[in-house]
């Protein structure tokens, strides 16, 4: 297991882009929450909603570009990408009508996908290292409250991760606004750490 402590250093994130190749799964501060999190693979999936002890949900995905959404989700209209370009990047959850070709088992074969684009140092360079997307979810077993720190983790979820990364903080301590764009209408089911407002 890799467990960082001290100051940021690009190193940190190119040694858990190495293991997250291998299909590791670990701990790291995103811009709303720390998360769990791996490659968007059916084994850090699997693994994931073993620790979590949840079957039937899926995870957010967290894209790096936008060229990498089509390849996600169905075409959408102009008035989705308006949408997109006003809020993304940021703290705010999208869900759409999921791509053909996505396997079920991303969005535990559900209609709907559940993707955001973020601007936070650590995640957008580990995702440049990468080049996938990876998957995101709250540090908790399901039912219970978010972690905030990895003080404040289970020590059966810790237990579970290949690496931990402990040397900067999200910005927000708050989880993401969800909006769900896959109707004829966008319609917010959390309001999260910004507002959203239809237009």
């Amino acid at each position: 297991m890799v467990f960082l402590q001290g100051m940021f250093k690009p190193s940190d994130i190119l040694t858990i882009a190495q293991q997250c190749q291998q299909d590791a799964v670990g701990i790291l501060p995103f811009d709303t929450l720390i998360g769990l999190t791996g490659v968007v693979s059916e084994p850090v999936i699997s693994r994931i909603q073993t620790i979590k002890q949840r079957q039937d949900q899926p995870f957010i995905l967290i894209l790096s570009d936008w060229n990498m959404l089509h390849d996600w989700v169905a075409p959408l209209s102009f008035s989705q990408e308006m949408v997109l370009r006003h809020y993304w990047p940021g703290p705010i959850t999208f869900l759409f009508k999921k791509h053909p070709r996505v396997p079920e088992y991303v969005t535990c074969s559900k209609p709907t996908i559940a993707i955001r684009m973020i601007e936070y140092l650590p995640i957008n360079f580990l995702l440049k290292n990468l080049n996938k997307p990876i998957v995101s979810t709250s540090v908790n077993l399901t039912g219970e409250a978010p972690a905030m720190c990895l003080e404040d983790c289970s020590k059966s979820i810790l237990s579970q991760v290949d690496f931990m990364l402990d040397l900067c903080r999200p910005l927000y301590h708050q989880p993401s606004t969800i909006v769900d764009l896959s109707g004829a209408e966008p319609r917010c089911l959390r309001q999260g750490v910004i507002p959203y407002e239809a237009s």
